[in-house]
């Protein structure tokens, strides 16, 4: 988990939690594009990656581009 609180699949980061920052976070795959996400044997809730919260930060460094939704339990 980095900060603040994201995760980074294929170059495309989601939120999560900020509480969570330097832990491992499981992914479980489900159907389709979505995970369940697991800190140990605690259930975070699932993510569908088809929905990209952020792409890679935009080329002038000013930030990310995409608003952070936050994960479905």
């Amino acid at each position: 988990m980095s900060c603040p609180g994201r995760i980074s699949v294929k170059g495309n980061h989601y939120h999560v939690s900020a509480a969570l920052i330097g832990h491992l976070i499981g992914m479980e795959p489900l159907e389709g594009t979505r995970v369940r996400l697991w800190f140990y044997d605690y259930g975070l809730g699932e993510l569908d990656l088809s929905i990209v919260t952020q792409k890679r930060p935009d080329r002038r460094g000013l930030g990310w581009n995409d608003p952070i939704p936050e994960v479905k339990e």
